[in-house]
């Protein structure tokens, strides 16, 4: 898992700096089966993957840094919710609950579903950290950049009410 949240933070780095959509860079299917086979060289890189030719060249060095980084991540740390009873804190959800309200509403203004703004997953992890501004949003890791610019600001000021 951490190989793929890598390999999604370099996907979205790369398409930030060429302004192209991240399904562009290589798709979710390639990056998740570079995941899978974890390669650690160009050649396995272009015998494991599903990229195409011209993706493993352009990006492969990225890519298999990204993997190289995933596999020397730490163990992700799972948290006990604080009231012991395993639902989330009451705080948490009225945070996540005030989240998924905005979120219905922005999605009403842009005619798209709800999940395209972004997802229960997104949101909850959110409401959990509680970022404060847009730093600390950025490294919760649940929005890549340009969800961050666009709504961002949105999310905090939701948050903020919490405060």
């Amino acid at each position: 898992l951490a190989i793929l949240r890598e390999l999604y933070i370099f996907r979205d780095q790369q398409a930030s700096r060429e302004d192209r959509p991240p399904f562009k860079i290589f798709d979710n299917r390639a990056m998740t089966r570079v995941a899978t086979t974890q390669p650690s060289t160009p050649a396995e890189l272009d015998k494991k993957s599903a990229l195409a030719p011209s993706v493993a060249r352009r990006y492969g060095s990225g890519i298999l840094s990204a993997v190289k980084r995933g596999k020397h991540a730490p163990p992700p740390v799972y948290r006990r919710t604080s009231n012991g009873n395993g639902r989330p804190d009451p705080k948490v959800t009225a945070r996540f609950d005030a989240l998924r309200k905005w979120r219905t509403e922005r999605a009403q203004q842009r005619g798209v579903d709800p999940d395209v703004v972004l997802t229960n997953d997104q949101l909850m992890s959110i409401a959990r950290q509680s970022p404060a501004d847009l730093d600390e949003l950025a490294n919760t890791g649940a929005m890549g950049a340009w969800k961050l610019q666009e709504y961002g600001p949105d999310v905090l000021g939701v948050l903020a009410r919490f405060e």
